[in-house]
């Protein structure tokens, strides 16, 4: 093995890229931890495994979630730090930043993703006002937004329905719904399948930063049902069938069986 730098990886990824368009293929660019860039925080992978310490420059920390009072690095990964949406600033940036991007790269998709991880939304006096999807959705227009004004109409934007991003907005909508496409993290249970019929149960009051909900499959499909009259367009469905219930059907018969009927039901 030998050490790799970040401009090497850059250099391979954008060979990729060139080889995906003479393919034929789309690109798809972003996702975790990339809205940092505009405060000085570049994301190399996990601390634990690339061996960097992450640290917000003093006078950006501001524009860092304030969590448990306190805006940082949550638990020692930009990948798990939230941004403090609620400031006007912060979403400028992050659209800036977006926009240098796209004229840079020049992808076919950017999936916007938030921050991974759980209970880390901002919970300052503004953030709390509104549902982290509301937020979300508010940052994703102005995004939008950008893009028509710069030309990039063909650009297409993809968002998840992640943890708390599960809850739809009550209030904000999508100026431009075809720019969007939505991408579902479904969580479920492998020990029994999915079925064609929808058990819609309640979805449980949304608690910001306590995140106890257990995502059986009635349930996911419940918050799946519950954004449809805010979205309506493409979408995909990635379900983590390798993630760690392999863990316990080491011989993989039982998930290649539940693969297969859950092929047949989407």
């Amino acid at each position: 093995p030998e050490d790799v730098s970040y401009e090497q990886i850059e250099e391979m990824v954008h060979d990729l890229e060139a080889l995906m368009r003479r393919c034929g293929l789309m690109i798809r660019s972003l996702v975790h931890a990339y809205l940092f860039e505009p405060y000085g925080v570049r994301y190399y992978g996990r601390p634990e495994t690339v061996g960097v310490k992450y640290e917000i420059p003093e006078e950006n920390k501001q524009y860092a979630a304030l969590v448990k009072g306190k805006r940082d690095v949550y638990k020692g990964s930009i990948n798990y730090t939230q941004l403090c949406f609620s400031n006007p600033k912060v979403r400028k940036d992050c659209t800036d930043y977006i926009i240098s991007f796209v004229k840079e790269r020049k992808p076919d998709i950017i999936h916007l993703s938030i921050a991974d991880g759980t209970k880390n939304y901002c919970e300052c006096e503004e953030c709390v006002k509104k549902l982290p999807s509301e937020w979300h959705l508010m940052f994703l227009n102005e995004v939008d937004a950008a893009l028509t004004a710069a030309g990039f109409d063909d650009v297409k934007i993809s968002f998840g329905l992640y943890v708390s991003l599960l809850w739809p907005p009550k209030t904000e909508r999508f100026n431009n719904p075809e720019r969007f496409r939505l991408g579902i993290r479904f969580d479920r249970s492998f020990s029994k399948p999915l079925t064609a019929e929808r058990r819609l149960v309640p979805i449980p009051e949304y608690k910001r930063n306590d995140f106890n909900v257990v995502l059986d499959n009635d349930l996911s499909l419940s918050f799946v049902e519950a954004w449809k009259p805010i979205y309506s367009g493409k979408y995909s469905m990635t379900s983590y069938n390798l993630y760690m219930s392999h863990f316990s059907d080491p011989g993989y018969w039982q998930l290649a069986k539940r693969t297969a009927e859950d092929i047949n039901v989407f």
